[in-house]
């Protein structure tokens, strides 16, 4: 793709590149044209079908989002004039925001095409040698070459084993490789989005010319829509769509802040698989959907104090946070997260048992 891209043409171009994988999975041959790049192991025409597995072997680096948010920080950081930093962030979200919600009109959970595959996986799962093979069929290997564009989409094969043309074996211009799946995909655009709503958020105050009522694209709001299952309660939520908060935990980590929150903090009836998905992003398995926020039983100040210490400098997570936990049970509202500031003798106690906590988890990753 070369040195003299920029970094938001890049990223645009990723972001077209997701689309094109979520497009091949709906694609037929087309018997008028010579161009089709979608095979099977055997290197034989096919149409496309759902990506149950998805590894993408690149001639350049892809979705590298933290070198990304450090240049768009730092130019914001570094500028007076925000102007083009907001058309380019915008632009980037209005593409990110289109293909995430292609994903959630057409490949996340309860879709057509992934509710078939599902289905059909179950039924003959007791058959190894037919269930092996039909999982098999579904996981692909893309190969993306020096301008994002996909080269060629292989079903039921695997970087090690592919050989093409003769069993010529891979080249090794592909050197890039990303295994994961849609739902990955679409979380790479749904942390574009977040991160730079929080950016257009600290614009609005930076730059004295932009109005907050000429932005309403850029506010954070309780029908933003996310990329993971969908969530409902009574009253004050409308069906909401959630992303974890930043993933910051090993898995040992993970443990040792539930056992250190649980039956304290949070109650102890609490979904080990909806505490994960909080706070490490794991998927939620099929018989524990759906989410259900987790039930923090302290006062808010010491939800505020635990997000302070283990979130700071995140924008907009504890607000944000409203989404994920409740309150005994209530839903958190957001004034409520914003006025709260009791600096009682408990908060400190708590405040010092999260920093132990947090010692701990530290010393674990050592």
């Amino acid at each position: 793709m070369g040195d003299k891209i920029t970094t938001s043409d890049r990223i645009l171009k990723e972001l077209d590149l997701i689309q094109q994988i979520y497009n091949v999975q709906f694609s037929k041959i087309n018997p008028d044209s010579w161009i089709h790049i979608i095979f099977d192991e055997n290197s034989n025409h096919i149409d496309g079908r759902f990506m149950n597995n998805i590894e993408i072997c690149s001639e350049i680096k892809l979705f590298e989002i933290q070198s990304y948010k450090d240049e768009f920080t730092h130019r914001y950081e570094s500028t007076q004039n925000t102007k083009l930093l907001k058309n380019q962030l915008s632009r980037i979200k209005d593409r990110a925001a289109g293909v995430r919600d292609y994903y959630n009109d057409n490949l996340s959970d309860n879709t057509e095409i992934v509710t078939a595959f599902y289905n059909h996986s179950k039924e003959i799962y007791d058959d190894a040698k037919s269930h092996y093979d039909f999982t098999k069929s579904h996981q692909a290997l893309i190969l993306v070459n020096d301008s994002s564009y996909i080269s060629g989409v292989y079903y039921g094969c695997e970087h090690a084993h592919l050989y093409i043309d003769g069993f010529i074996p891979l080249p090794d211009r592909y050197e890039y490789v990303f295994l994961g799946n849609n739902h990955m995909l679409a979380r790479y655009c749904q942390s574009l989005i977040d991160f730079i709503d929080d950016i257009l958020i600290e614009t609005i105050d930076k730059d004295v010319n932009c109005k907050l009522n000429n932005s309403e694209d850029t506010k954070l709001t309780e029908t933003d829509q996310k990329v993971t299952d969908k969530i409902e309660t009574d009253g004050t939520f409308k069906t909401q769509e959630i992303l974890p908060l930043p993933n910051i935990f090993t898995n040992e980590g993970l443990t040792i802040l539930y056992n250190g929150l649980i039956d304290k903090y949070l109650h102890k009836e609490t979904i080990y698989s909806h505490f994960c998905f909080v706070f490490g992003g794991n998927p939620i398995p099929y018989n524990e959907k759906p989410f259900l926020p987790l039930n923090w039983i302290k006062p808010i100040n010491h939800l505020k104090k635990f997000i302070d210490l283990f979130y700071p400098g995140e924008k907009c997570i504890l607000i944000k946070t409203r989404y994920y936990f409740t309150n005994n049970g209530t839903v958190i509202k957001e004034n409520t997260l914003k006025t709260s500031n009791d600096i009682s003798a408990k908060v400190d106690e708590s405040a010092s048992y999260f920093k132990k906590l947090k010692r701990n988890i530290e010393n674990a990753g050592k």
